[in-house]
């Protein structure tokens, strides 16, 4: 992103958002041509912990798609100068998925949903001025990493449980 940190309202950020938007249907449409098969509109799965999951796509052998069109910035003008010069960029300088990039996450969570050995990570550059570029990265099933990330939603969901039941109005301060 633009330098905006999560949740933030920024003028960058909206800008981000916009173009990603604006890009999605065109990276999808490139990464079915990639893969050679159809990726069917976005659908909704539930994973292990009954959350809904909804990914940008699914291909006709159900695997689910995840599609990301960063914003190019200033002096970068392809997805490899996008790597290079970002820290925690979508996929490393050998072009594999960067598993401390939160999007890795949100593909096991994906894979989880559908019960697919593998998702795809589409990262889409478009420079708004007639250069894009595509790269699908493979995201093989991490089921350690699922499992740590269903416990982690647990333990979340059941703090919340524990202050949604407290009766602050009983308290005296």
């Amino acid at each position: 992103m633009s330098g905006a940190g999560p949740g933030s309202n920024s003028p960058n950020m909206r800008k981000d958002i916009e173009h990603g938007r604006k890009h999605e249907k065109n990276a999808l449409k490139a990464a079915s041509e990639e893969l050679q098969m159809k990726i069917r509109p976005k659908q909704r799965y539930k994973d292990s912990n009954n959350k809904i999951v909804i990914p940008d796509g699914v291909t006709e052998d159900g695997s689910p798609v995840e599609v990301k069109c960063p914003r190019p910035r200033d002096g970068e003008s392809s997805l490899s100068d996008m790597a290079e010069k970002r820290k925690n960029f979508y996929f490393n300088s050998d072009g594999d998925v960067n598993k401390k990039n939160p999007a890795y996450d949100q593909v096991q969570k994906q894979i989880d949903a559908t019960g697919a050995d593998e998702g795809y990570l589409v990262v889409y550059y478009n420079d708004d001025e007639g250069t894009e570029e595509t790269k699908v990265v493979s995201v093989p099933r991490d089921q350690g990493r699922i499992n740590q990330l269903l416990e982690r939603e647990k333990d979340k969901d059941d703090l919340v449980s524990q202050f949604s039941s407290l009766n602050v109005a009983d308290k005296k301060y």
